[in-house]
């Protein structure tokens, strides 16, 4: 409305009513969307860096890394970049994964500020990771009574490549002192049987093995085995991490 009926004239000097009947409008309604994310690496993950497709509704303009935040106690990661791929639709945001293991999740936490579109299913909690940059290493190893399999654990479970089982080519087998030499490796099976034949197969990602072998000459009992990953580039993790060759 004018501000009283001395305010607004025409050319005639006529004052406008400070009552007016045609003077009002709707707003229109600030435009809504709803998130979704999923991971775009394989999880586990060692890398130095991971990323998220966060998608939208409908198309958004100004999304920022400051509209998310991490869930982790990882004290260095960070996020690096929000980036459109499409007119606004999908983004991707690339996080800093730091120097330690542990889970990093993205949350979107502030669904307005900064955005053409207020984002209705805000705050939102993103999918996680694994981040592991730590190999598996033996943490035990056991001798059966009659020398015929060694049982050994590793600090998570192990794989050739992949998803492939380790098998007995990932090893090698010495022997020191006594009176049996030339271990042989014959195969690598599942903890739960004693006979070779009978021990099932490894599937792959295994923390317990049975390492089956022989030797020639009879033991005396001086003698010590010791098994390592044949090299650096024979026995992963889940997240492809090589075990040293050299184990303790």
């Amino acid at each position: 409305n004018p501000l009283n009926g001395s305010s607004i004239f025409d050319g005639a000097v006529n004052a406008s009513s400070a009552s007016q009947t045609n003077n009002q409008v709707i707003l229109n309604a600030t435009p809504v969307a709803t998130v979704s994310a999923v991971l775009d690496n394989p999880d586990p993950n060692n890398g130095a860096n991971v990323s998220w497709t966060v998608s939208f509704s409908t198309p958004i303009a100004g999304l920022s890394n400051s509209n998310f935040g991490l869930a982790t106690a990882i004290g260095d990661a960070s996020i690096t970049s929000t980036t459109d791929q499409d007119g606004g639709t999908n983004w991707v945001v690339v996080v800093n994964t730091g120097t330690t293991d542990g889970n990093i999740g993205l949350n979107l936490t502030d669904g307005t500020t900064g955005l053409s579109h207020v984002i209705t299913n805000a705050p939102f909690t993103g999918p996680v990771y694994t981040i592991d940059k730590t190999p598996s290493a033996i943490t035990t190893t056991a001798l059966s009574g009659d020398n015929s399999y060694l049982d050994v654990t590793f600090s998570e479970g192990v794989f050739n490549s992949g998803s492939v089982a380790v098998t007995g080519g990932d090893f090698i087998l010495s022997i020191a002192g006594g009176t049996a030499t030339s271990p042989v490796i014959s195969s690598v099976r599942q903890p739960d049987n004693v006979l070779e034949g009978s021990a099932s197969p490894l599937v792959g990602g295994e923390t317990t093995v049975r390492v089956f072998f022989n030797y020639t000459g009879l033991a005396d009992g001086a003698e010590t085995l010791t098994l390592n990953p044949l090299d650096g580039s024979s026995i992963f993790d889940g997240a492809v991490n090589a075990s040293s060759a050299s184990q303790t």
